[in-house]
């Protein structure tokens, strides 16, 4: 198969090479991520209009579409098939301030190039999701810090006619440094939007509370843009973050040790915890705000948390990817997403081959047989090594690739050679023939039995 790809590429070109270029008019504009380099080479090569290419494509943007949703930390195992066009995408939700943390490894007997990209979610039908980050697709990494609360999209789709497993992580992190030496989220016991002054106004910020003297510190490098006292926050120091148009609010302290125009590093101690202000009569905390340029106040809640850092660990057998298995329970629910709580998709009963694409946690992502995808429990699913069955095929009969009439032939089988029945769906039955090839039959067309002790059930998980 891979002699044959390669020879699909090698004459493909030369083809390209003997014609105009079609996609002049279509490439002067500038691309800018390794995704829209990779297309644009494509087109430079005249081999945007071919048949695999769009097919490439159109993978990518479906991807986008049937996005699965996933909430971090998040971890998923899963293959790509070098003779498809797949790409796989992830609905993620993020707050304002959240980072993302991408991470991902590649391995496979091919040198794979995985592009990974993100995209804001369109809030509204009909509006394209719009790039935001790119991860550098030799780092294994990406970044992205949100602007806005709402959803984002991730998909990873590899180079054309390259395939292999890969290992997909993400996470959530704070974005800033903590402002308070040695406290964490679980310090705040005030939040945004809590009534002051008798509901007159509402909180600006989140109240870190810590025994006083505590040292309060830069949450990321900048510039000392005011020290002194005010009212309400008593004594308060303001830091200015130029690079990102941000600006953070540090008030009641107890004793600032900043200067003014002085430059600091995350870490650098700005001040002391107390209670100057109108906290004169609380305990001792550390209010914290976040400023943005042109917006003002934002909650910095999501700024400063991150969750737990370690994702549920993939459970089911990664070295099954790609391959084949079959339901073993009398009937499983296929599941939208890996949980039990999630809309079942459809029934299938026993014996039902799957080819299984990706596992998280304790669940594989499955092909079902009519190309419809979903997700079973992997302590449902058992190996293909065993055959149910064995049987002649006395007039002879064709393989197809899928189980249905209009199912290309893949092989053709003499009168009296046997198949190896693997699995049922429908009418048809997944059988391998003695020359190892994988195909469909009508169930019917198998007349006689081979004795065959039953199979052991092997579980695949």
């Amino acid at each position: 198969m891979r002699k044959f790809q390669t020879c699909l590429v090698a004459v493909a070109l030369v083809a390209a090479a003997c014609k105009t270029d079609r996609f002049a008019d279509e490439t002067s504009w500038i691309p800018s991520t390794p995704y829209d380099k990779y297309v644009h080479s494509i087109q430079e090569a005249g081999l945007g209009g071919s048949a695999v290419v769009r097919d490439w494509v159109d993978a990518g943007e479906r991807a986008m579409d049937r996005a699965l949703p996933i909430f971090a930390p998040y971890s998923q195992v899963g293959f790509f098939d070098p003779t498809e066009t797949r790409a796989q995408g992830y609905r993620i939700e993020a707050k304002r301030g959240q980072k993302l943390l991408v991470e991902f490894e590649v391995s496979g007997p091919d040198s794979l190039r995985l592009f990974v990209d993100l995209f804001r979610a369109p809030r509204s039908p009909g509006v394209p999701p719009v790039h935001v980050a790119s991860a550098d697709t030799l780092s294994g990494t990406l970044e992205f810090v949100a602007y806005w609360d709402g959803a984002y999209l991730l998909r990873l789709q590899p180079e054309l006619l390259r395939g292999g497993r890969y290992h997909l992580t993400v996470r959530n992190s704070a974005s800033l440094d903590f402002p308070v030496v040695a406290h964490d989220t679980r310090a705040i016991k005030s939040v945004w939007g809590d009534a002051r002054d008798g509901g007159a106004r509402s909180h600006q910020g989140v109240d870190i509370f810590a025994p006083r003297w505590t040292p309060v510190v830069a949450t990321t490098s900048g510039t000392v843009s005011f020290v002194g006292t005010n009212r309400l926050g008593g004594n308060v120091v303001w830091l200015r973050d130029s690079q990102r148009g941000y600006s953070y609010y540090y008030a009641h302290l107890e004793e600032q040790s900043a200067q003014r125009g002085q430059r600091v590093e995350s870490g650098d101690t700005l001040g002391f915890v107390g209670n100057s202000g109108n906290a004169i009569t609380t305990p001792t905390h550390l209010h914290f705000g976040v400023y943005v340029r042109g917006r003002g106040a934002v909650n910095p809640y999501w700024y400063l948390y991150s969750s737990p850092a370690d994702p549920r660990p993939v459970a089911v057998d990664s070295d099954q990817l790609g391959g084949w298995a079959r339901i073993n329970v009398n009937s499983v629910s296929v599941r939208e997403s890996p949980s039990s709580s999630a809309p079942a998709l459809s029934s299938l009963e026993r014996n039902t081959p799957l080819r299984l694409l990706s596992g998280t946690g304790n669940w594989f992502e499955v092909v079902l047989p009519d190309q419809t995808s979903g997700f079973v429990p992997g302590a449902s699913l058992t190996s293909l090594e065993r055959p149910l069955d064995t049987r002649l095929v006395a007039s002879g009969g064709l393989l197809v690739n899928t189980p249905s009439v209009d199912g290309v032939p893949t092989d053709s089988l003499e009168p009296g050679t046997t198949v190896n029945v693997l699995g049922n769906y429908a009418d048809f039955s997944m059988v391998e023939s003695e020359r190892g090839r994988l195909g469909w039959m009508r169930s019917g067309d198998m007349a006689s039995r081979v004795a065959l002790g039953r199979p052991e059930q092997d579980r695949v998980e």
